[in-house]
């Protein structure tokens, strides 16, 4: 339980650091937002932060990783949105890196896109209803994206993902 409070306050630390920024259009109210882990095997492995929301310059909002397996943090500012029903994709680009033992810094720069599928309330420990994708590091993972990304998030309704169960709870608001 110390290792989830500890993380949740990085994760917010890191959204007071990061703070909104804006770029591409996306309905304004739309919104994403909420903790938990992507369960693989019944094991919690990555604990993600997402607070992102569509508004009249565009979207707003920061995501954070942090992996359990690798003690690997990185996030970025959310830079597209794209909001279909319970369902969301929200990217942008990596501009914070921690990693203890490794050499990860590569990883500035680069994009990333994270799908969320919001199946009603859930919590910190208990699994789902709600379910989250891999966080697709791009270039380089195999989802469809639009030629403008990450200014535009593909449909998140419609573009081919894979899903894992969460502990936590996601909102996912389509105003």
């Amino acid at each position: 339980m110390k290792g989830l409070r500890v993380g949740l306050g990085i994760m917010v630390v890191f959204t007071l650091i990061v703070g909104p920024v804006s770029a591409a259009p996306a309905t304004k109210g739309d919104s994403v937002g909420g903790v938990g882990y992507r369960l693989v095997d019944g094991e919690r492995r990555v604990a993600y932060s997402i607070s992102a929301r569509g508004g009249a310059n565009g979207p707003t909002g920061s995501f954070l990783y942090r992996s359990v397996t690798f003690s690997l943090t990185f996030g970025g500012p959310v830079t597209c949105l794209d909001i279909d029903g319970n369902e969301a994709a929200i990217g942008g680009r990596i501009t914070h890196v921690q990693s203890f033992g490794h050499e990860n810094d590569f990883l500035l720069g680069l994009n990333y896109l994270v799908f969320v599928q919001d199946n009603g309330s859930g919590s910190l420990g208990s699994v789902g209803p709600d379910v989250v994708s891999q966080t697709y590091i791009l270039p380089g993972d195999p989802v469809d994206v639009p030629a403008d990304f990450p200014a535009t998030c593909p449909d998140a309704a419609s573009t081919d993902h894979d899903a894992y169960d969460v502990e936590g709870d996601f909102l996912v608001a389509d105003r």
